[in-house]
C-alpha cells in the first residue's frame, strides 16, 4: 500500500509545520489564488520564505490561516 500523508488543512492556531517544512499553506485574504506552496521559516530570504511574527504566519502583508502537508510524489519518480 502506498504512502499516504494527512490531507486536511491544519490552523495555525493547533499546530505549526516544523521550521523548514515545505507545505500548501492558506491565505484567505488573497482572493484571486488563496493557496501557495511555501517553505516555514523564520526569515524571508525569498519569494516564497514565510515569516512567523507575533505568534501569525505571514506573507507579503497576508496572514496564513492554514496549511498541510504535500503529498508524496508519484511512485517510481525521483524526488529531489
Amino acid at each position: 500500500m502506498p504512502e499516504t500523508r494527512n490531507m486536511a488543512w491544519i490552523s495555525v492556531e493547533d499546530a505549526l509545520p516544523p521550521m523548514g517544512t515545505t507545505v500548501l499553506a492558506w491565505m484567505p485574504e488573497r482572493w484571486a489564488q488563496p493557496y501557495e506552496i511555501v517553505e516555514y521559516s523564520q526569515k524571508s530570504e525569498d519569494h516564497r520564505k514565510f515569516v512567523r511574527r507575533d505568534g501569525q504566519w505571514w506573507h507579503s502583508g497576508k496572514r496564513i490561516t492554514h496549511w498541510m502537508s504535500l503529498p508524496s510524489s508519484p511512485i517510481g519518480e525521483r524526488e529531489d
